[in-house]
């Protein structure tokens, strides 16, 4: 459900008009609330700082506002990309001495395996930088 503030607004308000406004708490937190929606404009850039971590909690976060695309689980894609490369080194190394029925080896699949076993020596050291060290989703 998309949230629309209705304008002009009727109820009590505070608006604060000035050339900087700055909020700052010396001692603890400061924590802002909003029934609706809280909304962040800015002309320029917007920058969340912090020296420790950078939570976001919400069932469904989009990144864009046409976010479409489900983003992967490193891990899980991790192991997956693993098992299929695993399988596909094991047809390889098979397949490296195919036979025919009156056991003619079959140069091309042969060769074709070799590329194969080669590819995957090649793709699997790649697997591990799929994954971002400082990004992380549940």
């Amino acid at each position: 459900m998309e949230y629309k503030p209705k304008f002009p607004y009727i109820g009590e308000q505070i608006i604060i008009n000035s050339g900087r406004v700055t909020l700052n708490s010396k001692d603890d937190s400061i924590f802002l609330f909003g029934k609706k929606a809280i909304g962040f404009s800015s002309a320029g850039t917007i920058n969340f700082d912090s020296d420790d971590k950078f939570i976001v909690n919400s069932p469904q976060i989009y990144l864009g506002l046409n976010s479409v695309e489900p983003l992967v689980k490193g891990n899980q894609l991790e192991l997956i990309l693993n098992d299929l490369l695993d399988s596909l080194n094991n047809l390889g190394n098979k397949l490296l001495f195919a036979q025919d029925s009156n056991g003619i080896f079959l140069t091309s699949v042969m060769t074709a395996s070799k590329t194969l076993v080669a590819d995957i020596k090649r793709l699997r050291p790649l697997i591990k930088d799929i994954k971002s060290n400082q990004n992380f989703t549940i």
